[in-house]
């Protein structure tokens, strides 16, 4: 030994002095630091870190640095390590959450560590900077109270890294999902999905990377017992001090039961459709009885001048012309009426857009009231309809919008005393054809114009009427990209609305 000395150089000796010194001041930094090489085993610790979680230097030399987070914090931590290594800088670990530093003696405490990369000639160590939060500094009241209000909220906040493992795991998420804390932290956020969609994320990593967050959208995710529950999913990025990515944070609302009395609802809407389309199907029905009992009635007198001529032994052929053209065109008559009911009963609303002529559509709807209206001395006027006026449309349903108007002027105006008509206008512009019925009957109140194509609404007395004709009148024409309006021409009541003539103004 005493020859080594001897033969030291000062060059040596600076060298020697330097790594002291060196080591000096690295036992001396206030904080506990652990160099890690790139497989996390420690290669480093100062005094501070002895004191901290009460292992000798000894100890914790070529150790995992698991050796001091509790359990279920190592995959965090290896997790952590994994993404830290693609982008080595100097960033806070956790996600920016608090994580839980283990003492030797098993005893857990809060801590902050911050990260940072070291190039040496051996290789990229890892030195981590941890800080015990258990002797909280005043200004750190404010961050504790926020920790309180996210484990108090009715909604799972979840933390994660970029590898998708869970950091943090409050309270609503224990209720929500059924796993408790110690059995989430440090597994996959892919637990969660369900079977088959184990992989099913979002490319979201851009928007995060940028501060976006994700808006909510609707998602299925897997509880612990095996349930699918119906959640609402917002995604935050996490940034640490330094203004790196380390993580996002993941919000989830249970709206399993939103979803299940929005089943209910379109349940009862469609049923709701349904009875209005069967009650609308009852009144066609009796309509149905004018329009045909007419041309039964000539057909039935036809046939008898027929069986007359015939037992009278002679049927001139001019009379059995007339007579036979007569029971053709009337039978005719019956077979469009026919048609045209087929063709409207049909609810409509899986047939595709396409173009159709508005005097095919408004003939079809003619044909199962005419005759109604004249039985009841209705006056009836029709415009002449250019037959080469078409618009994009289901045609069933615009067919069934306006009968709907048609009926609803009639029952308007049926029981006014002295003249009673309904005018029917279609008009046609450049992009769009509107169609008008107008009816001098006694109008709507002014007090119920605005509720009047409310659903369930009605002004016609018990049992005739569902009050849901108006509305899906309504709701047909807006999906067509129409608008169904109440207004007065010239001073009478006036129901109208406008379909485009191409599609590009329908929904």
């Amino acid at each position: 030994m005493a020859s080594n000395i001897a033969t030291q150089t000062p060059a040596d000796e600076t060298f020697l002095h330097s790594r002291e010194l060196l080591e000096s001041l690295f036992d001396s930094i206030p904080g506990a630091v652990v160099v890690c090489d790139d497989e996390g085993r420690i290669v480093q610790v100062n005094a501070e870190v002895e004191n901290l979680f009460g292992y000798t230097r000894t100890e914790l030399l070529c150790q995992p640095v698991g050796i001091l987070f509790p359990e279920r914090l190592h995959t965090v931590q290896l997790g952590y390590g994994h993404y830290y290594r693609q982008e080595p800088r100097r960033r806070a670990a956790g996600a920016g959450l608090e994580l839980c530093g283990r003492h030797k003696d098993g005893r857990e405490f809060l801590i902050d560590v911050l990260r940072s990369p070291l190039e040496t000639e051996h290789g990229t160590l890892t030195l981590s900077l941890i800080r015990d939060l258990s002797k909280r500094e005043p200004g750190e009241a404010l961050r504790f109270h926020l920790a309180a209000l996210v484990n108090s909220s009715g909604d799972a906040i979840v933390g994660m890294t970029m590898d998708g493992i869970i950091t943090s795991w409050n309270r609503s998420a224990e209720r929500i999902f059924g796993y408790p804390a110690r059995e989430a932290v440090g597994k996959p956020i892919s637990m969660l999905h369900p079977a088959g969609r184990e992989d099913e994320k979002l490319d979201t990593l851009e928007s995060l990377k940028r501060g976006e967050t994700i808006n909510a959208y609707d998602a299925i995710r897997r509880r612990k017992d095996g349930e699918n529950i119906d959640v609402s999913v917002t995604i935050s990025p996490i940034f640490d001090p330094l203004g790196n990515l380390v993580g996002s944070s993941k919000v989830m609302r249970d709206i399993t039961e939103r979803k299940r009395l929005q089943t209910e609802l379109e349940n009862s809407r469609a049923q709701a459709v349904s009875t209005a389309r069967l009650s609308a199907l009852g009144m066609m029905a009796g309509s149905i009885a004018h329009e045909i009992n007419n041309p039964l009635g000539v057909i039935h007198a036809s046939a008898s001048d027929l069986m007359e001529m015939a037992e009278m032994g002679s049927v001139p052929l001019p009379a059995l012309q007339r007579t036979s053209t007569r029971i053709k065109r009337t039978a005719d008559r019956i077979s469009k009426i026919v048609k045209s009911l087929r063709q409207i009963s049909r609810e409509g609303s899986a047939d595709p857009f396409q173009q159709a002529s508005v005097a095919e559509i408004v003939e079809q709807a003619l044909e199962l009231c005419r005759e109604r209206f004249r039985e009841h001395s209705v006056r009836l006027d029709t415009p002449a309809i250019d037959p080469e006026l078409r618009v994009f449309c289901r045609e069933v349903q615009i067919a069934q919008v306006l009968l709907n108007l048609l009926q609803n002027a009639f029952d308007a105006v049926t029981e006014c005393p002295g003249e009673k008509w309904i005018r029917l206008e279609v008009t046609g512009h450049e992009q769009s054809a509107v169609f008008a019925v107008i009816d001098n009957g006694p109008g709507v109140p002014p007090n119920l114009k605005a509720r009047i194509m409310d659903p369930f609404f009605t002004t016609k007395p018990v049992g005739k009427g569902t009050g849901l004709g108006l509305s899906l009148s309504k709701a047909i024409v807006e999906e067509h990209g129409g608008e169904l309006t109440l207004s007065e021409f010239e001073g009478h009541t006036c129901f109208s609305f406008s379909l485009p003539q191409g599609a590009a103004k329908c929904n």
